[in-house]
């Protein structure tokens, strides 16, 4: 059974829930954020690659497997990041 703290009525136990929810939510958001950092990181590395040394060979392979690498990650933190959300608003 449920407590009610003091005057306001509220359960105790659907407040800590709530915050609880609020707290793991705020931690999902970081998480795709720092995917999406991670992401562009590697994007920027990509074109750092091709801009400074153009004589290396195979450097347009090198670019590419980088820009799709950042797609993955990008893809994968939003995947994890729907997947999780919705396991939360359960």
């Amino acid at each position: 059974m449920a407590k009610k703290t003091g005057k306001t009525g509220f359960k105790k136990n659907n407040l800590v829930n709530e915050l609880e929810k609020e707290r793991t939510m705020m931690a999902d958001d970081r998480t795709l954020l720092s995917f999406v950092r991670t992401s562009l990181s590697i994007f920027i590395f990509g074109i750092f690659l091709i801009k400074f040394f153009p004589e290396v060979p195979n450097i347009f392979l090198i670019f590419v497997l980088t820009i799709v690498f950042g797609i993955v990650v990008m893809v994968v933190g939003a995947v994890e990041y729907l997947i999780f959300r919705k396991e939360i608003n359960r």
